[in-house]
């Protein structure tokens, strides 16, 4: 997948995300670390497609399922 047409996350979104988790509501994020934050995400889901591909080409498969997501979920846990 080319960069210039991979899909991103906006920075609104991951600022939504992001206030589920806060205990402050007051807490804010400022552009810079949700921008950064927003292409931390882009990666890893960009990650997470192409080793559960992998995983589902190697099980002669040519649909990915959740269950390849679910094998390869720890190890990407780890790498990331």
């Amino acid at each position: 997948m080319d960069d210039d047409t991979s899909a991103t996350i906006a920075p609104e979104t991951m600022n939504s995300i992001m206030k589920t988790k806060w205990k402050d509501e007051r807490t804010k994020a400022n552009n810079a670390a949700l921008q950064t934050a927003s292409e931390y995400m882009r990666l890893f889901t960009k990650e997470a497609v192409a080793r559960a591909a992998e995983q589902a080409s190697s099980e002669n498969k040519t649909t990915i399922t959740v269950s390849h997501l679910e094998k390869v979920l720890p190890q990407l846990m780890l790498d990331f």
